[in-house]
């Protein structure tokens, strides 16, 4: 079961050398090993979850095998090494969430349509020990889904029939009880493209399209899988403005409201450590200066498997909150005149929403980030970072985390009505309501500072040159339109 290290300077080209990093070793023996190792864990109702700390390469694509046929999951903290203060809190953020988080055991999972209907693919975690029969998951947690791509052989379709689709999970509880969870859907069936597209859901064609992706990696390279997202996201805008708008002005950039962000949504996947292209000379210089997490330019081959193993479990709305991340500006004072409270509506995470004197929250639901202004106040920035000095970490490439445990923070400081204690309640309270979960840490970041791109490649509607394919979303648009007018001109 040796691992063999297939990482290099080399491979980093975004074509097939690159493309072989994920798929799990080429080595059949050891590739057999692992397979068999998760298959009699499945069988015999163990979870198996990875958690990496280290910045080496341990090829988590051949590890990954072990979580996905079980139901577990694989994470890495590579900062742990560095004793990077936030790493560490994300480590026990998970730990925590595995152990507290509501779960299903022994879980046997099955899906029935009505004629006419059939599963194509399975998206997700789970062992099938045939096509076609049930998905066995020995743990199968309340964050965790499975996708089935379903397909009609397309007879006895009327705008007056239904079709009945039902999933059903027995699975044990952590008290021992054996319990059925049933889910019944009934669906009008339509003839007609414009009722699909008036009632198309934009967060699941967007994780359809990811997941789906997943699996393309391990045959084509990376800028290929880019772009038949492209290719699908056009087929499907163009067959929009070809049979259902009124007015298809070939001048006109013409979306459905129900995929109007689809164009976005697209471009926000290519950003992601799943599709990030790479550039040699990126993981050359970090080869010999260190991999700093703050800085680091370079998606990994393990930080690569880790995003593709959680796009293929995660709920939809985990997903893509971590493709298009959350982010709001937090106002205060320091008078206790105005307490920092939930924000009303999130800003879009681009550089246009920020004024350089205000004070900033983005998460992602990997990274949790205070962003802080280089106007801003400097006893606002103070307070916020208990007298730590935020600035001068920065400017030696490291950022300074605090805590966001509002208890931690009245007890140290003694002033339950201080500022950082107000502001990290507010903070706590935002992740929680979008996650359910706690946040033990986030990190700040000054702007203008060296680790102010750690921040900026976050901003996914920007335009940034130094990487790979970081065209703006305004620029994408443009493309996709010139794209939907030569296809509607075929």
């Amino acid at each position: 079961g040796a691992l063999v290290k297939r990482e290099g300077v080399s491979v980093y080209e975004g074509g097939d050398k690159e493309r072989e990093l994920y798929i799990p070793s080429k080595e059949e023996k050891t590739k057999k090993i692992y397979k068999d190792i998760a298959t009699k864990a499945a069988e015999k109702h163990v979870s198996i979850d990875v958690y990496s700390l280290s910045d080496s390469y341990l090829d988590l694509s051949t590890l990954s095998l072990l979580t996905v046929e079980t139901g577990g999951s694989i994470e890495r903290f590579p900062g742990i090494s560095r004793r990077d203060a936030v790493d560490s809190a994300r480590l026990m953020e998970a730990l925590e969430r595995n152990i507290v988080s509501t779960v299903a055991l022994d879980s046997i999972f099955k899906c029935r349509v009505s004629n006419g209907f059939r599963e194509k693919l399975s998206y997700g975690p789970g062992h099938q020990p045939m096509e076609g029969q049930e998905y066995f998951l020995a743990s199968f947690p309340s964050h965790t889904s499975i996708m089935l791509e379903l397909e009609h052989d397309g007879s006895n379709i009327s705008n007056e029939s239904y079709t009945y689709i039902q999933c059903a999970v027995l699975y044990t509880t952590l008290a021992g009880e054996k319990r059925l969870r049933v889910h019944n859907l009934s669906l009008k069936l339509t003839a007609t493209l414009a009722d699909i597209f008036r009632h198309a859901d934009i967060d699941a064609v967007t994780n359809y399209l990811s997941r789906k992706a997943t699996i393309s990696m391990l045959r084509k390279t990376l800028a290929a899988v880019k772009e038949d997202l492209t290719v699908a996201a056009v087929n499907m805008l163009s067959a929009y403005r070809k049979h259902c708008a009124k007015n298809p002005s070939m001048q006109q950039l013409i979306l459905p409201e129900a995929l109007k962000l689809l164009p976005l949504y697209v471009l926000a996947i290519k950003k992601s450590k799943l599709l990030r292209s790479n550039k040699p000379e990126f993981y050359r210089a970090e080869c010999n200066s260190g991999f700093n997490p703050a800085l680091q330019k370079t998606v990994r081959a393990d930080t690569r498997a880790v995003v593709r193993a959680f796009v293929c479990r995660a709920s939809v709305q985990d997903w893509i909150r971590y493709i298009y991340p959350n982010m709001a500006a937090l106002n205060c004072t320091l008078d206790g005149s105005r307490i920092p409270a939930a924000p009303t509506e999130y800003l879009a995470p681009a550089s246009h929403s920020l004024d350089s004197s205000s004070i900033y929250f983005l998460s992602n639901g990997f990274n949790h980030v205070l962003y802080i202004g280089e106007n801003a106040s400097g006893d606002t920035v103070q307070q916020l970072t208990g007298g730590k000095d935020a600035d001068a970490a920065n400017q030696a490439g490291v950022s300074v985390s605090i805590t966001t445990d509002p208890e931690s923070i009245a007890s140290s400081s003694g002033h339950p009505k201080s500022l950082l204690y107000r502001m990290m309640r507010t903070v706590a309270g935002i992740h929680r309501k979008e996650t359910g979960h706690i946040l033990e840490s986030i990190r700040v970041v000054k702007q203008g500072s060296p680790i102010d791109c750690m921040f900026s490649r976050l901003l996914v509607e920007d335009k940034q040159a130094e990487l790979n394919y970081m065209i703006g979303y305004d620029d994408y648009l443009v493309k996709m339109h010139s794209l939907i007018k030569r296809e509607m001109s075929k």
